[in-house]
């Protein structure tokens, strides 16, 4: 099968199996990781599929519904003093400043947009000292949607690149996490199409040097985030370019999902959403240049 056919298909059974795993329950990150990445798929293929478009825009509507009615009274740090406890707590702030930033770019001058970006200021004064230790990553990405929502960056976040004190694996998950959001955060979130590859040749070394050993450990959140990089870089004639997307396509599960290590639902969902990406651009090329 040709790849821009493989690749349509494995797309249509990943939308069909986001449909049937969502959770009306679900947590907050969850949430607001499925509510931005319809918005993703609106700024990379919007003019290119109208009609998936419409559906990606509805579902976004109706999270931008649900997040005006939202009070963010239950994120709460409850004293937990492991890994897993602050990285959960650090999880739940980081999804209160994605809805908050989401909410600004459809309201920006709404009262409820208001109302949550005085619950959002609120809570980073609250937890200064939890959020002074969730450590570089997520300060980074806090930073990056406080600006987005015109609020200020708290002084006291540093911003330096470290990952002293974690484990060995979380640290290189986040050092890769980080070095993919480089070039996400520059592209507006996919809004921009493309960028120039010479600026971010610190990031692309990075994945020539580890796109291996991530397709071996089958971290298909990671394997996709390399290959939206390499797109928004106009690398698509690049052979591991071509690797990446041909592992997407051999380890997508009958079901229509990818597992990861964690099995986890977030991050499965997560991983059938970038993968999704990765692969529509493989049809959005055809599309532009038959």
């Amino acid at each position: 099968m040709h790849r821009v056919d493989a690749a349509q298909e494995a797309v249509q059974k990943a939308f069909a199996w986001l449909d049937r795993s969502y959770q009306a329950d679900q947590s907050l990150l969850l949430f607001a990781d499925d509510a931005w990445l319809n918005q993703l798929l609106l700024f990379r293929f919007r003019d290119q599929f109208p009609e998936l478009s419409r559906k990606w825009q509805a579902t976004v509507d109706e999270r931008v519904a649900q997040i005006k009615q939202m009070t963010f009274a239950d994120v709460a740090d409850h004293g937990g003093q492991t890994l897993h406890d602050r990285i959960y707590f650090a999880d739940q702030l980081m999804a209160v400043v994605m809805l908050a930033h989401l909410l600004c770019r459809y309201e920006p001058t709404g009262a409820d947009t208001a109302r949550l970006l005085a619950k959002t200021e609120q809570l980073f004064a609250t937890y200064e000292t939890q959020v002074r230790h969730s450590g570089f990553l997520y300060q980074y990405m806090y930073a990056y949607n406080l600006k987005k929502c015109g609020l200020p960056v708290p002084a006291y976040f540093q911003l330096t690149e470290s990952y002293a004190g974690l484990p060995r694996e979380v640290a290189f998950l986040f050092q890769a996490y980080y070095y993919t959001h480089i070039l996400f955060a520059d592209a507006e979130m996919l809004e921009i199409p493309s960028m120039p590859a010479e600026p971010y040749r610190h990031v692309l070394a990075f994945i020539r040097q580890h796109a291996d050993s991530v397709m071996a450990h089958n971290l298909h959140d990671l394997i996709s985030e390399f290959a939206i990089c390499m797109a928004l870089c106009n690398l698509h004639d690049d052979e591991l370019y071509h690797r990446l997307l041909d592992h997407l396509l051999a380890h997508q599960s009958a079901e229509g999902n990818w597992q990861h290590p964690t099995y986890d639902l977030r991050i499965m969902r997560h991983c059938a959403y970038l993968s999704s990406i990765a692969l529509l651009e493989v049809s959005t090329r055809s599309v532009t240049t038959r």
